[in-house]
């Protein structure tokens, strides 16, 4: 099915074609025609308002700019776009922007490098603290182990002390009625 594309004397087609040659999506007829595949004998006549375009090559103009509105291509209904359609760079521009990526890339590679430097460091670090902090634990083990065995021996200690508390006082009791007796038959001799 063909459709009549001009409306109040405009010839949609030709707005989007000059559109996209503005923003630099297309330079030429040739790369226009190539692009969306629609012969270029075809796109001059379209453009020269000689053919009606087709609902096939709208559905080909927008799949290729995916940004055109495919209903006012059809019918001229809505926006000509569905999105903002942005100006694409020259090939001057693209140089520039491809030179501005590459320095971009260069520093990224570079701060990714020095990352992955400080990063080495830092895993030095982090194994030399776990290694500090692997012979402080062994250190506060055997600490500990050395408080239970001093625990023990006091406890030994403590209760030998008693023990010999415990022996002290029948011979404190002997030696004091010993000494009563001694002192007894002091008396006793005098």
């Amino acid at each position: 099915m063909c459709v009549s594309f001009i409306i109040y004397g405009m010839n949609r087609f030709k707005k989007v074609y000059e559109d996209l040659l503005e923003l630099n999506y297309v330079s030429t007829q040739q790369e226009f025609s190539e692009r969306v595949g629609i012969a270029r004998t075809i796109v001059s006549q379209l453009l020269n308002d000689k053919r009606e375009l087709s609902d096939k090559q709208i559905q080909k103009i927008c799949r290729v700019f995916p940004f055109v509105n495919e209903k006012w291509l059809l019918d001229g209904t809505g926006n000509i776009y569905l999105a903002t359609a942005h100006r694409r760079p020259n090939s001057n521009e693209e140089e520039e922007i491809n030179a501005y990526y590459d320095s971009v890339l260069a520093e990224k590679e570079a701060y990714q490098a020095e990352l992955e430097r400080k990063a080495s460091l830092y895993d030095s670090k982090s194994q030399e603290v776990v290694s500090l902090y692997s012979q402080l634990a062994e250190t506060m083990n055997r600490l500990h182990e050395k408080e239970k065995e001093i625990a023990d021996l006091h406890s030994v200690i403590q209760s030998q002390i008693q023990t010999i508390r415990f022996l002290r006082k029948p011979l404190e009791s002997t030696e004091a009625h010993e000494d009563a007796e001694a002192g007894a038959k002091e008396g006793e001799n005098t």
